[in-house]
């Protein structure tokens, strides 16, 4: 997920209500097809990207090659799912649909993605698509979505200031312990310099940057089908505790607890904070100068592995379009090389697929390179309900999350919210 200042903040289940009885008829003659058409056909794409993203780069490049033409709608993200909901409901679907990966599996289960299981398979390269994405955008062993933009999260580290501070700018921390301590070194040498900095008020953001550590220590925050909720177990404690200790220590600064992802990183490109989580699209904002050198490295754990929160937006064929093999057209031909390398990675985005991370592109920067190697050992979650559980400001996970950091709540507080979360999603489910 690629957390955004406009948070969905309704229900899934409650907006795609209506999806229940989109037609079906296409359907099974559509999702075996596996034959591309550029004929001339107009598509429409709604995305709640921008028209200068990767992907709205890519719908230009597309137009000026092919005789199809891509009509890219941008759709505010916090009312995107309600537009989709409603045309859902009316049979008024665009031709292709680009979401924010956390809520596929919500959509294919609502009928509103076409499977492209077959289409995807055919693919001399259908294996070697970020496996994250695509695990979160499939539902019963089919695959509804492909990864268009990715965004993956990682820990990122001001080299000016490690050197001030006599650390080893080649040496970033491996566990949770070593990031405190980095932390509180270059915290100590004052003058408005802070030792690590986060985003304590959007959840989405908490959970990007957060869940990581989770999965470096071999645990899952969630069950197997998106159901239930392990967020009180040890390896999530031991993360949150570390928050709660920098807050609490003066190491994180105050401002961070009403930061909802607005100005999550100015003071990182401002020079004045050591190290701190976000994600490729935002490094890719950044400008490096005599402050700020950037360096890059996985999210650790407590026993030394790292990992990674692999987001971003994916993209499908609706259920109601009549034009499913020239939509299929565009989707295949931006996981091409052409567009791959060409487009995406020429505008220093991330490739979706692993086969191509080592390209020209990437290799200028050994950041890229990383992120890169990230997006292929990365964790992408998955569940019907996610939206309003873990991305609502007033839901149960931001109530977990805020609790365990700024309160310092105990373990049998951290259950009771973990089973209040684990009831909302299966609620919501």
């Amino acid at each position: 997920m690629r957390p955004t200042v406009a948070l969905v903040v309704v229900a899934l289940a409650a907006l795609l209500a209506g999806c229940q009885s989109a037609p079906r008829a296409s359907v099974g003659s559509a999702a075996s097809a596996t034959t591309a058409v550029d004929d001339g056909t107009e598509l429409t794409l709604w995305t709640r990207l921008a028209a200068d993203s990767s992907l709205g780069r890519l719908v230009t490049r597309y137009n000026a090659t092919h005789r199809n033409r891509v009509e890219l709608t941008s759709v505010p993200g916090d009312s995107y799912l309600q537009k989709v909901g409603a045309a859902a409901g009316s049979g008024a679907l665009p031709d292709l649909l680009a979401t924010d990966v956390v809520h596929a599996s919500g959509l294919a289960s609502k009928n509103v993605l076409l499977d492209l299981t077959r289409r995807v398979g055919s693919l001399p390269y259908g294996d070697r698509l970020a496996p994250g994405p695509v695990d979160a955008s499939t539902v019963d062993g089919k695959l509804y979505a492909i990864p268009a933009v990715l965004d993956v999260s990682a820990l990122f580290y001001n080299k000016v200031l490690y050197e001030k501070a006599g650390l080893d700018p080649d040496q970033p921390p491996t566990t949770l312990t070593e990031e405190v301590a980095q932390a509180n070194k270059i915290h100590a040498l004052g003058d408005g310099v802070s030792g690590s900095y986060f985003a304590g008020n959007c959840p989405g953001c908490a959970m990007f940057t957060g869940w990581p550590s989770i999965w470096a220590d071999g645990e899952e925050p969630l069950g197997a089908d998106g159901s239930s909720a392990r967020l009180d177990s040890a390896p999530s404690r031991a993360w949150l505790r570390t928050w709660h200790g920098l807050y609490d220590d003066g190491v994180v600064p105050t401002a961070a607890r009403q930061e909802n992802g607005a100005t999550w990183t100015a003071a990182f490109q401002a020079g004045t904070v050591g190290l701190q989580r976000f994600g490729a699209l935002g490094y890719a904002t950044l400008q490096q100068n005599d402050k700020l050198r950037i360096g890059v490295t996985g999210i650790p754990g407590s026993g030394g592995k790292q990992s990674a929160y692999v987001g971003g937006d994916v993209m499908g064929i609706s259920t109601t379009s009549g034009k499913a093999a020239q939509a299929w057209d565009f989707l295949k031909w931006t996981m091409s090389e052409q567009a791959q390398v060409g487009v995406v990675a020429k505008s220093g985005a991330l490739p979706v697929r692993t086969d191509l991370a080592d390209n020209r592109h990437s290799a200028a920067d050994p950041n890229i390179v990383e992120l890169n190697r990230l997006v292929a050992t990365g964790h992408t979650p998955s569940s019907p309900a996610f939206g309003q559980v873990f991305t609502d400001p007033n839901g149960p996970w931001h109530k977990l999350f805020r609790d365990a950091v700024f309160s310092g709540a105990d373990a049998e507080t951290l259950a009771e919210d973990n089973r209040a979360i684990t009831t909302a999603l299966k609620i919501g489910g």
